[in-house]
Parts: structure tokens; C-alpha cells; sequence
């Protein structure tokens, strides 16, 4: 049978390149009318071995996420992902099963799964405990299945080790003579003086975890000298963001780890890129480490600014202006009174600090109020890594701008309102993906303002164009002076219907047109064609990275009347089928 895929594959993938009325990429039918060639098999719940049978007549399969006997980690989320191909007649319910704290069972309520994605997460709690997922129907079909972000189906392949390192392999990570607690990395020492008193981050992305999970817990040092121990926290697979918060006195801060076979590919402290290592052509290792995007540098030489963390400082920018006074050296504006509606939203600043001067740099808000006066925040501390600030919206416009008290404050990235407007690139890699410009998803516009357009519903769409329409882009880069979007839309009386200007961010843009009880269209328009982006889908279809497709037909479309010999072995086509007379007999 494998010999006679292989051959189909060959004589179609030739055919879908001659033969126009079936060059369509579809999933193919060819066993015997109609057989299939499918990228990725489904399954079932009844075939799947990760569902057990139960003795209940309405919830007949259920798939365990956690118990009791796992201690700690039982009382993390629990997560469930189940990419449902196909639904029984009729559908099919799940509901969550659960212990509570003094041993009882609780029964959620029914929840209709859909085909697609079904997210499933059970919250954490503060004691051990037993969670699973019961269905109403074995014949469930389904193409992906993770269970706390381990991947249960399709099973990976074992050719393909995951990403990254392990703990174990890391030099950042030290041993501790603990029967539990095996692996440690410094965030802070006392000896760090006023830097040890900040905020402390670590952020690392697990890309596997040891049977059974891993836990981490938070070492510090108290205002005495003493020692805490925090709570045992479970890694999960993914982004693990971990912060300690500052305090008023100089302190140890460290992260303890239960297993050093924790994988991972993304490790940073307090802003710090640890892994993977920095890379500068023609540099060591640790002078990349150090490097200053302001000198330069090329294959065979590099010039560092007397080994200065990457980035510029607040003086150094001109986004940056002179403050009002000699406490408040620096100002940043968000929005202007006279910027109008645009004002009135929340206003937001994103920052990377990479180096703070001693004893620190601390912001505050300033904005007017309803009544035209002037409002000051109180002062908030800077930290080492992100700083993310938002100013609430408000129905009036105004102005908003934030305050600093130091100049010599060190930053690798700045976004105001989602607009970047300082980031350090990498030597020798641009942005990922494509721009606006680039991509045939979109067309021109002859006008002053909105030059692209990308189309995500038509009237003659019919009925399909009802429904909630949906963009998600995820944009990379911006240029200077950022990129604004708005939704063009036509009304029940056919008269069109043009939204406000909203500003892309760097990152996910997930933009949804609400439904409605009528035919319509629906457009997205764009300020710039210099918007760069590396992922792009329009209602759930995705448009870039374009997949790799492969040569898939009908065989039925193409030879209706084909007849197929008992054992397989033979094909006799019709002749002139299809305009392929030429093909009327073939032996496999």
C-alpha cells in the first residue's frame, strides 16, 4: 500500500502541475472514489490510550491532568489543549472533575467543545489535589493534544530534541547541596548594594521538563539578615517570568530549582540576555556581552564604550526632553491636548533598562484633568529590565507625559503607544518577516493617509460576511513615527463606515469587526506600507509564513470513472478522462 501512496503522490503531483480543473490544493480522496493524502492524521478519543474509559453512561471517556500524589504540582493551573477536527453528530460536552481542599469531588458544569481549539485551564490552588477532563463522546476526533504544555499527540518526533539547554548544562546555574532544591542562580547579593534593593526578574522559556514537573521557590534575605523561603511554584512549559519586589534595604535574592534537567532556550536576569549568548561578528563572547550598539563594528573588529551595557541613556535620546525642574531632569510626552480623541486613550510606555546610576532613577506621571489642571503622581522606582507604564483612559483630552529624575538611565528598547522609537538591532540580522509593501495580501489606496488595504470580507461573501471578521498580525517593526490602522465598513443601508485611527504596537495586533445581521464588507486600512511583520491570518486563515502545500486532487474529480482492481495492483482510467487518455492503463 505505501508502494502504491508513493506512486499516486508521483503521478499527481505531475498532474496538478498540467491539469488546471484539479490544481486546486485540496485534501485529496483517493480510496477507491475518493482515497485521502493528508499532512496530519487525526485521531480519536476512543482510539487515543491518554483517555480512560469510566462507568458513567453520559461522561464515558476522561483524561487525568494531575493528582493528588503529585504534591506541589497539583496545585498549579492545570491546562488541556485539544485541536478538534471533527464533532459526533449532535456534538459532544466536557466537564472538569476536581478534589477540593477537604478531600470532596466537584463536577463543573457541561461545556460544548467546538472543532478547533479548545483551551481548557483549571486555576491554581493552595492545596494538593486531583484534576481531570471528562468527555461525553469517544468519537471526538483530534490532530493535537497537550496536557500542561506537554505534548501528548502527535508525539514528537525523537529525531528533534527540543530547544535549548538544560539547567544542568548552563554554567549561570550553580549546585546546592539540598536532597530537593539541587540548582540555584543568583538575581542579587548584599554586596550589590542599592541594585540589590530593586525589583529582581528572571524570565526563562522551559522547553521541556523532566516526568513529573520541576518546581522553583524564592530564596531572599529580610531586613535583620534573616533567611526566606517562599512557597515550591511549578514550572511550566513555556514563558516562566518570575519577580521579586523591591525593597528599602541591601539583600540576597536567588531562585532555587527542584531538577536540573529543566530544558530551556531563553534565560535573561533583570533584563540581562543570559542564554542564548549574545553574538557580535568578531567579538569574544564576553565582550559581546557589553556591547554598545553606539560604536561600531564589523567582521574583524569591534569598539565597546568601555564595556557599557548595551543601549543609550535618557540623555543620549531625543525623545527625551529637559525637565521642569532640577528633581525632575527629564520628560517623555505620551499625548497632547491638542492630539484630540487619540489623547483621551490610555496612554502606554514600554521600556528596557539595562544600567541604572546609583541609588537609582524614579518616574512619575504628570497629566491635566478634566478641569484643565495640572496632576502629579507620586514617584515610582525604575528597575532593571521591562518597565511597562499605563495611563488609564478618560472621556476628555489632555495631555500626559512622565517625569524622571535621573538622565543616566541606560535603555536598549522605548515604545510609547505601541510606536517604537528606540531599539537596539542586532549586527547582521534584520527584523524578522515581510512588510506591508511586500506582501499581495495587500493593495494600494490612492489616498493621502491610508495607502494599503487588506480585504477580509466582501458583500457577495453572503452570509460568511456577517460574521465577526478577524485580523491578527504580528508586527516586528514599525517606522519612524509609527503606523495607524482603521476599519472600513459598510452599514445595513449599504453607506460606508470608517473607524477611528488606532496605532499598531510592536507584537500581536488582534483586530475583530463584530458580527452583524446582514451582508456587508469589510476592510482593514494602513497609514504605512513600511509596517514589517512575521505572522498574518485573516478569519483563522493564515497568510504568512505561507505553508508548505503539497500536489493534493481529487482522484473522483479527476477520473470519475476510474476502476481500481481488486488487489490494488491496477488502475484503468477512462480513456480521455480528464483530458489524460494517454494514462487509460496503469500497473502500481
Amino acid at each position: 500500500m505505501c508502494h502504491l501512496i508513493s506512486n499516486l503522490k508521483s503521478i499527481f503531483s505531475s498532474f496538478v502541475s498540467r491539469v488546471s480543473s484539479v490544481a486546486k490544493v485540496i485534501t485529496a480522496a483517493i480510496l477507491v472514489t475518493s482515497f485521502s493524502i493528508s499532512a496530519q492524521a487525526s485521531t480519536t478519543v476512543g482510539e487515543s490510550s491518554e483517555f480512560a474509559d469510566t462507568s458513567n453512561a453520559t461522561w464515558v471517556k476522561v483524561i487525568t491532568l494531575t493528582t493528588a500524589s503529585d504534591g506541589a504540582a497539583s496545585q498549579g493551573a492545570q491546562t488541556l489543549s485539544i485541536n478538534v477536527t471533527a464533532l459526533p453528530e449532535g456534538g459532544a460536552n466536557y466537564r472538569v472533575y476536581k478534589t477540593t481542599a477537604n478531600g470532596s469531588d466537584f463536577l463543573g458544569n457541561a461545556v460544548a467543545l467546538a472543532v478547533g481549539a479548545n483551551d481548557i485551564t483549571v486555576g491554581s490552588v493552595s492545596f494538593n489535589r486531583t484534576v481531570k477532563i471528562q468527555l461525553s463522546s469517544s468519537s471526538v476526533e483530534f490532530d493535537a493534544l497537550t496536557v500542561n504544555g506537554n505534548q501528548l499527540y502527535p508525539e514528537e518526533s525523537s529525531d528533534e530534541p527540543p530547544a535549548g539547554i538544560t539547567i544542568s548544562d548552563s554554567s549561570d546555574f550553580y549546585d546546592k547541596a539540598h536532597a530537593t532544591w539541587v540548582k540555584v542562580i543568583d538575581l542579587a547579593l548584599v554586596a550589590d548594594g542599592a541594585s540589590s534593593q530593586a525589583a529582581q526578574t528572571l524570565s526563562m522559556n522551559v522547553t521541556e521538563l523532566p516526568a513529573g514537573g520541576a518546581n522553583y521557590r524564592v530564596y531572599k534575605t529580610t531586613a535583620n539578615g534573616s533567611d526566606f523561603l517562599a512557597n515550591a511554584v511549578a514550572l511550566t512549559v513555556g514563558s516562566n517570568n518570575i519577580t521579586v519586589g523591591g525593597v528599602a534595604f541591601d539583600r540576597a535574592v536567588k531562585i532555587q530549582f527542584s531538577s536540573a534537567d529543566v530544558r530551556f532556550d531563553a534565560l535573561s536576569v533583570n533584563g540581562d540576555q543570559l542564554y542564548p549568548v549574545i553574538d557580535v561578528p568578531g567579538c569574544t563572547d564576553a565582550a559581546a556581552s557589553n556591547f554598545n550598539p553606539a560604536a561600531t563594528s564589523d567582521d574583524s573588529s569591534c569598539t565597546y564604550a568601555n564595556g557599557s551595557p548595551a543601549g543609550i541613556t535618557l540623555s543620549e535620546s531625543s525623545s527625551f526632553a529637559s525637565g521642569p525642574n532640577g528633581t525632575w531632569v527629564k520628560v517623555l510626552t505620551l499625548a497632547l491636548a491638542s492630539d484630540g480623541a487619540s489623547s483621551q486613550a490610555a496612554q502606554t510606555l514600554s521600556m528596557n533598562v539595562t544600567e541604572l546610576p546609583d541609588g537609582g532613577v524614579n518616574y512619575r506621571v504628570y497629566k491635566t484633568t478634566g478641569n484643565g489642571g495640572d496632576f502629579f503622581g507620586s514617584p515610582v522606582a525604575l528597575s532593571l529590565g521591562s518597565n511597562n507604564i499605563t495611563v488609564g483612559g478618560v472621556a476628555f483630552d489632555r495631555t500626559v507625559k512622565l517625569q524622571f529624575s535621573g538622565a543616566d538611565v541606560r535603555f536598549d528598547d522605548l515604545s510609547v503607544n505601541g510606536s517604537s522609537l528606540y531599539t537596539v538591532q542586532p549586527i547582521g540580522e534584520p527584523p524578522a518577516g515581510i512588510t506591508i509593501s511586500d506582501s499581495s495580501d495587500f493593495y494600494d489606496k490612492t489616498h493621502a493617509t491610508w495607502v494599503k488595504v487588506i480585504g477580509l470580507a466582501l458583500v457577495a461573501d453572503g452570509a460568511s460576511s456577517q460574521a465577526a471578521q478577524t485580523l491578527s498580525m504580528n508586527v516586528t517593526e514599525l517606522p519612524d513615527g509609527g503606523a495607524n490602522y482603521r476599519v472600513y465598513k459598510t452599514v445595513s443601508n449599504g453607506n460606508e463606515n470608517l473607524g477611528p485611527a488606532k496605532a499598531l504596537s510592536l507584537g500581536a495586533n488582534n483586530i475583530t469587526v463584530a458580527a452583524v445581521a446582514f451582508d456587508r464588507s469589510v476592510k482593514l486600512q494602513f497609514s504605512s506600507a513600511d509596517v514589517r511583520f512575521d505572522a498574518l491570518s485573516v478569519n483563522g486563515g493564515q497568510l504568512y509564513p505561507v505553508e508548505p502545500t503539497t500536489n493534493q486532487a481529487s482522484f473522483s474529480e479527476a477520473f470519475g470513472d476510474t476502476v481500481i482492481s481488486e488487489d490494488g495492483s491496477t488502475f484503468t482510467f477512462p480513456t480521455g478522462a480528464q483530458g489524460w487518455g494517454g494514462f487509460a492503463n496503469m500497473n502500481t
